[in-house]
């Protein structure tokens, strides 16, 4: 009888510490990685989904994160090219769900970017750290995300000199990538 006594102490003493801490918390994290692109170099581009967790449950016993629809976007671009007082045109930005809903965002992200000066730390694919000076943009569109899933994303754009026109533009690129907001 004192075993079985000890052991109800035991789980009491662990189930009491558990409350304290917090009870079952439950969380989850979403990453895009891009693919490597190889020896031919195209800008890199960099997804992220801001978070917009809410907390449901039952405090100190069990509480869990979610997120709700719809999702903010954030679009990095990164360059090595660079150029004095340069511009990102973005020509078009849609999303393409596999179930044929597509969502154009062009007219959501700003039509001309004014990428910055930046350092872009790598690690190449000898595992070699590397550092190059490169251009970057980033840019949020708020609730464009309409649902969860797998999408294909392509975006169209054109990287150019401040006063110079478009069709001598320093850089173009059409770059599609399929990835998966789950």
């Amino acid at each position: 009888m004192k075993k079985g006594k000890l052991a109800v102490k035991i789980v009491s003493l662990l189930l009491l510490l558990w409350i304290l801490t917090g009870g079952l918390v439950i969380a989850r994290y979403d990453w895009i990685l891009p693919e490597s692109s190889g020896e031919d170099y195209r800008p890199l581009i960099l997804l992220e989904f801001p978070s917009n967790f809410h907390t449901y449950g039952i405090p100190l016993i069990c509480t869990y994160t979610a997120e709700t629809v719809p999702f903010d976007l954030t679009v990095i671009y990164i360059t090595h090219n660079t150029a004095p007082d340069p511009e990102l045109h973005v020509n078009s930005l849609v999303v393409d769900y596999g179930d044929s809903t597509v969502v154009d965002l062009t007219d959501r992200i700003a039509r001309q970017l004014k990428p910055v000066a930046d350092e872009h730390w790598y690690i190449d694919d000898n595992h070699i750290n590397q550092k190059k000076p490169s251009l970057r943009a980033t840019y949020t569109i708020p609730n464009c995300m309409p649902k969860r899933g797998s999408f294909h994303l392509r975006i169209s754009t054109s990287l150019a000199q401040r006063g110079k026109s478009s069709r001598s533009a320093i850089q173009r690129d059409i770059i599609s990538f399929i990835a998966t907001r789950p």
